[in-house]
C-alpha cells in the first residue's frame, strides 16, 4: 500500500486547539484543552458511558467518555487535554465524544484560565437544518 508509506513521511503537525464556543454540531478532530468542572457521572441506560462537564475560558461543554482510564483523569480542576474528539448530537445539544480514537490526558501543565460557566455550548439546543431548501 503506497498511501500508507507516504502518510509516513509527513513530519507530524503539531495539533492546533480551539475553544470551547467554536465547537459546532458537525465538528470532528476537536482539540481542546479544558478544565474538568463536574466529576464524571453514569448515563442512564448505559454501563459504560458517563458524562463529565469540562469548560475552557469561552465556554464549557458535556463530554461524553466511554473508557474508563478517561474517566479515571476527571478529577474536579484538573486540567485535560483533548485531541481528536468527535460532536455527537444527543436529542439536539452538543456533547464533545473521546472515544477510542481520542486523547483524553491530563494536560502537561496545569491550565491558568478561568472557565466560562455561563456559556454551556451543551445547554444550546440545535435544530437540524433541511439543506434541500438552501
Amino acid at each position: 500500500p503506497v498511501a500508507a508509506e507516504e502518510e509516513e513521511k509527513k513530519p507530524l503537525t503539531k495539533p492546533k486547539f480551539t475553544k470551547i464556543e467554536k465547537i459546532m454540531p458537525d465538528g470532528k478532530g476537536i482539540n481542546v484543552m479544558v478544565k474538568c468542572m463536574k466529576a464524571p457521572e453514569g448515563v442512564a441506560g448505559s454501563d459504560s458511558l458517563k458524562e463529565v462537564v469540562c469548560g475552557d475560558d469561552t465556554g464549557i461543554v458535556t463530554v461524553s467518555l466511554r473508557a474508563e482510564e478517561h474517566a479515571a483523569v476527571c478529577t474536579v480542576g484538573s486540567s485535560i487535554r483533548v485531541q481528536n474528539a468527535t460532536v455527537r448530537m444527543v436529542k439536539g445539544h452538543i456533547r464533545l465524544v473521546a472515544d477510542k480514537w481520542a486523547a483524553f490526558k491530563p494536560a502537561a501543565e496545569a491550565l491558568d484560565f478561568t472557565v466560562k460557566e455561563d456559556n454551556d455550548i451543551s445547554a444550546t439546543e440545535f435544530e437540524l437544518k433541511d439543506m434541500d431548501g438552501a
